[in-house]
């Protein structure tokens, strides 16, 4: 299961993606988080040593996300990712 987590919505919104292989469920994942990243979202994956990575993208090829570190792909299943939306003033 992927885990989304989006702060600084309203009742902190929660979605999971199951790991399905099938293009239609890849498909979905990555509208989502190409929606949250055009409305100002940064998201960040949490590595195995609790490190965050900065997304810069899903591949649904190869059902990973694109990663700032050195364009590395991480695999996407069992992966947490968090949402931040940046605040004004802080």
């Amino acid at each position: 299961m992927i885990l989304l987590d989006i702060l600084g919505e309203p009742g902190h919104k929660q979605a999971t993606f199951d790991d399905d292989p099938s293009p239609k469920k890849r498909r979905e994942l990555a509208e989502e988080v190409s929606g949250l990243m055009k409305d100002g979202y940064t998201c960040f994956l949490k590595d195995g040593s609790g490190e965050d990575h900065k997304i810069t993208g899903y591949d649904i090829m190869t059902n990973s996300w694109m990663t700032l570190v050195r364009g590395e792909l991480v695999p996407a299943p069992q992966s947490v990712v968090t949402a931040s939306r940046a605040i004004q003033g802080g």
